[in-house]
């Protein structure tokens, strides 16, 4: 199983270049999953908010898909450990500090200030600017992805 690091500051392109890679990935016919590291917690006034903060497990079924939410702190090892057999790549959006390949995008669309590459990044492939590095990131990836 392959484990790709997708970081950089808000408004980088993280989620749009991830859909991109889950096309490539889809189309060679590879299991995917996603991790993403959010901000924000389910909102408490709502009926699933209130079954999520006061029950250990909640699951959530929609017409077409299922969520299952566990009532503990994260933990992103464990996540990708529970992945392992599954799937052939795992892509994590965020998570910085952690130590799995990443690349980083460095471009914000909307003036993010400061320079992703003053955080002394581990493990990092390589820099993007999806503004104007978008096919090279593609061909990158499906070399990257086939290479298993």
């Amino acid at each position: 199983m392959k484990i790709l690091q997708v970081v950089g500051y808000k408004d980088t392109g993280k989620t749009m270049l991830i859909v991109e890679f889950l096309k490539i990935l889809k189309d060679s016919n590879l299991k995917a999953a996603v991790i993403k590291h959010h901000h924000i917690d389910i909102d408490e006034s709502t009926d699933t908010g209130k079954f999520s903060r006061l029950s250990d497990y909640t699951i959530l079924n929609t017409p077409n898909y299922t969520i299952y939410h566990d009532n503990k702190v994260p933990d992103l090892e464990e996540q990708i450990e529970a992945l392992n057999g599954k799937v052939d790549v795992v892509l994590v959006e965020g998570y910085k500090s952690k130590d799995y390949d990443k690349i980083v995008l460095t471009h914000s669309f909307t003036g993010e200030k400061g320079d992703i590459r003053d955080l002394e990044l581990s493990n990092v492939v390589n820099y993007y600017n999806v503004a104007s590095d978008q096919d090279a990131i593609l061909q990158w990836f499906k070399g990257w992805s086939k290479n298993r």
